[in-house]
């Protein structure tokens, strides 16, 4: 019976590539079906990366898979373009990006000097001198002073003339549609509390009617960074203010008794 013949173990495929990570081979599959040129597209300068290989591979591009590890892998994760959204996705992206309730703060007045400061207290105290708006399908509600009237005023999003626009802060999607945002909006611009002559730069500003109108859109409440500032000022100012009051009803109580004595004396 004759001997079998003794056959020399086989040289590892200069395809199977070693991983940099595990050093296991990985087979790469070559793609038959299209041509080369078809495959490779664009990804052609990648082809001059050497390749690590089993058995002494060390040409740039292996004869038997023809292309190098990363442009095989970018050719398996490369995904197929994926087709234009349809009609009614974007106008339901469009509804969605509407009901979203934005707080957009701007720096009180146009002056730099404003925008340099509040950029250093947001870094110190994370605080400053903002003014805010409410923004809700497409419409910005906001309250300012004014010696007639209401003092809630509507324009268009982010584009206030009087100070300069800073960031927005998303505080949620309302439940309530465009037509009754507009309902609350009103009815907030002709109560008393938001009349023109009510404004305080402390004690009833911007911040106190965006805090009301988030609440009754059903959101988020306004960040307290927003006013922070104005809240310390107020802290320190409003005892000031009662010491001041009581001061000046102490002296005309004191007034006014001195007069009825002097006239219960001439009489």
């Amino acid at each position: 019976m004759p001997r079998a013949k003794l056959m020399p173990p086989q040289r590892p495929q200069p395809h199977e590539l070693v991983s940099e990570q595990c050093f296991e081979p990985i087979a790469w599959e070559r793609q038959e079906s299209l041509p080369d040129r078809e495959i490779l597209g664009d990804l052609t300068p990648l082809m001059s990366i050497p390749l690590r290989a089993t058995g002494g591979c060390k040409r740039r591009v292996c004869s038997s898979c023809t292309h190098s590890p990363k442009v095989m892998k970018m050719l398996r994760t490369r995904s197929l373009p994926s087709a234009p959204p349809s009609r009614d996705a974007l106008a339901k992206f469009r509804e969605l990006d509407a009901r979203m309730v934005k707080l957009n703060v701007y720096d009180v007045t146009r002056s730099c000097l404003v925008g340099a400061f509040n950029h250093a207290s947001l870094l110190l105290i994370k605080g400053g001198i903002f003014h805010v708006a409410v923004e809700v399908w497409h419409r910005e509600y906001s309250f300012g002073s004014g010696d007639r009237g209401s003092g809630v005023a509507c324009k268009k999003p982010r584009r206030d003339t009087d100070h300069t626009y800073r960031r927005s802060v998303e505080l949620g999607q309302t439940e309530l549609s465009a037509k009754e945002c507009q309902t609350v909006a009103k009815r907030l611009a002709m109560a008393e509390d938001w009349q023109g002559r009510r404004y305080n730069t402390l004690v009833h500003n911007c911040t106190h009617f965006a805090r009301k109108l988030v609440s009754e859109l059903g959101v988020t409440p306004v960040p307290d960074w927003v006013d922070r500032l104005g809240r310390v000022a107020e802290g320190l100012i409003a005892p000031l203010d009662a010491a001041l009051v009581a001061c000046w009803t102490r002296r005309q109580d004191s007034i006014e008794q001195s007069e009825e004595t002097w006239c219960e004396k001439a009489i």
